[in-house]
């Protein structure tokens, strides 16, 4: 699976076993585990609840290019 690792350090700060689900090599499972953390995300933006703030784009760039890459 091509996850870089700048995306890895990123995603540790939400999914501390990203590394662990990388190794396993099943793409669906690491992009359903983001697209949690993005969920969880929108509904706590205080400002423009449902929309993902900053830092959920920046998981949603990661997402968008695991999903490209694999």
């Amino acid at each position: 699976m091509i996850v870089s690792e700048e995306d890895i350090l990123v995603l540790k700060k939400y999914i501390p076993n990203i590394e662990e689900l990388v190794a396993r090599g099943d793409v669906q499972e690491v992009l359903d585990t983001i697209d949690d953390e993005i969920i969880k995300n929108m509904y706590m933006n205080k400002i423009e609840p449902y929309e993902p703030d900053d830092e959920g784009i920046k998981l949603q760039h990661i997402y968008d290019r695991i999903n490209a890459d694999n």
